[in-house]
């Protein structure tokens, strides 16, 4: 978690640095965004040759397209400090696909959005008209283990998430 001020330019950098310090720095590399998500976060990035795709509900990326992506760029809904759950949600932030397909996620979450508990969040679901669309709320690393009792990480989903906290 990097905690950064509520401001585009900060923003911006620490979006783009922690791309470049997961080997994702630009030039060759390609990271998928939600359609709602604030198209300057990734300026330095496309500015060092990156390709961003845009993925939405009326014009979602293809399994195929989002498997050669590496990484996602979001910005959380709310956010639960008792959990420390982040919600994604709306027809374009809140696709499932988009968020648990790429291998690393860099996820936004402003001060302003956080709240005490979850109830407290559905609430503000409802309050918006959100509490009947797709909400991907993640609440730490997936993991399963084989037959052999070996833990793997990162199962249903990325297996890394960095974490922008703004403001």
């Amino acid at each position: 978690m990097r905690r950064v001020a509520d401001t585009d330019d900060a923003i911006t950098d620490a979006v783009a640095s922690y791309l470049a310090e997961r080997g994702h720095g630009g030039d060759g590399n390609t990271v998928v965004a939600p359609a709602d998500v604030d198209a300057r976060w990734l300026g330095s990035f496309e500015d060092a040759g990156g390709e961003v795709l845009q993925d939405s509900a009326s014009a979602p990326l293809s399994v195929a397209d989002l498997d050669r992506v590496d990484a996602v760029v979001t910005a959380s809904f709310c956010s639960v400090a008792e959990s420390g759950t982040i919600l994604l949600a709306g027809p374009d932030s809140g696709r499932r696909a988009a968020t648990l397909v790429p291998d690393h996620h860099v996820v936004v979450v402003k001060v302003a959005d956080i709240v005490e508990l979850l109830p407290e969040a559905v609430t503000r679901l409802t309050d918006a008209g959100l509490h009947t669309s797709p909400v991907t709320m993640v609440a730490g690393p997936s993991a399963s283990v084989d037959i052999e009792l070996v833990r793997v990480q990162g199962v249903h989903g990325p297996r890394t998430l960095d974490v922008v906290l703004a403001g």
